[in-house]
């Protein structure tokens, strides 16, 4: 067994320099085996790590599991001002964090939301030695057809101001599965003004990530899958239980005219099949994949309904003792 403490203490977290920088780490779970493979949780657009705590909960009880801040959240310091965060940037820096912790591979990715597009840049890194790549979890997570639908001025009309840790209440106060002390440390988190400052830093290169992505040709008919027989889960969110508390909110603030809330009720109703449309491409991406929709859990399975990616973790723990 490794001496590296991050692969054998009960639980650490410090700040390691990727060179530039440093990021915040941290780790939890059962001491790691050689040539185990552990998870990497990897966030979604403008999110910090503090959203995953009861999905670390869960996932510590089984398997090493891995959980990093990216550059100008949490602990983590702001990346130098040449720096931008493009997605190719994010991916980078997370192979250069696992790198300087000396956490080798092999890694099940956990990816939610916009990590679905930064995660497939860093498989991306790693597609000389697919074999660092043990399985995948997506959890309602984008593709490179994601970002050029959002975001929506008609929608942001009828939101209005309600997004932030406001919408963060109104999306999964009632549903999710953080103690009181993470709630709270998780808004105060995204209240933050160098929370924001770094969410709108993020922002500013979504739509950008798309054709990055997608001229990698992952998805193109025809090919071979990227990642060949690992196994690959798709979870899919019910985003229109998100959209429809967003739209009852907004209207009872009177935001938008009758027109714009008329094609927010519309979207509503369109939204799950166009997900699962998008999110079952990247079924393509092994032999070996499954999809699963979760229709008490809107976008975020990982606080809401954070069992749902235990058990697909544990599938692909399961699929990796049968292929081997």
């Amino acid at each position: 067994m490794s001496d590296n403490p991050w692969e054998i203490d009960e639980t650490k977290s410090s700040l390691v320099s990727i060179g530039s920088h440093r990021l915040q780490l941290s780790v939890a779970g059962p001491p790691r085996k050689p040539n185990e493979p552990a998870v990497v949780i990897m966030a979604g657009l403008t999110s910090s790590v503090l959203e995953w705590a009861a999905t670390i909960r869960l996932l510590g009880k089984f398997v090493r599991t891995f959980s990093y801040e990216r550059s100008g959240f949490g602990a983590s310091d702001n990346a130098p001002t040449e720096i931008q965060p493009t997605s190719t940037r994010m991916a980078v820096e997370l192979d250069l964090l696992l790198k300087a912790a000396d956490i080798k591979p092999p890694y099940i990715i956990i990816a939610h939301s916009y990590a679905g597009i930064t995660s497939r840049e860093f498989i991306h890194l790693h597609k000389d030695s697919l074999d660092d790549i043990a399985g995948v979890v997506f959890v309602d997570a984008n593709t490179e057809e994601t970002p050029p639908t959002r975001p929506d001025e008609t929608i942001d009309a009828v939101l209005g101001e309600l997004e932030g840790p406001e919408g963060l209440r109104i999306r999964s106060e009632s549903c999710h599965k953080l103690t009181n002390a993470e709630w709270q440390a998780l808004l105060e988190e995204e209240a933050s003004a160098r929370h924001e400052q770094t969410a709108n830093a993020e922002i500013s290169f979504y739509l950008a990530s798309a054709p990055v992505l997608k001229e990698k040709g992952h998805l193109q008919e025809g090919k071979a899958p990227l990642l060949g027989d690992r196994p690959v889960s798709v979870l899919q969110a019910n985003y229109a239980q998100d959209l429809q508390k967003m739209y009852d909110a907004g209207v009872s603030a009177g935001n938008g005219t009758e027109t714009q809330r008329a094609y927010m009720r519309k979207l509503i109703s369109e939204t799950n099949e166009a997900e699962a449309r998008m999110q079952k491409e990247m079924l393509r991406l092994s032999t070996r994949s499954v999809f699963t929709f979760v229709p008490d859990s809107g976008h975020s399975i990982h606080f809401e309904r954070p069992d749902a990616i235990a058990d697909q973790v544990r599938w692909v723990l399961d699929q990796l003792k049968i292929k081997n």
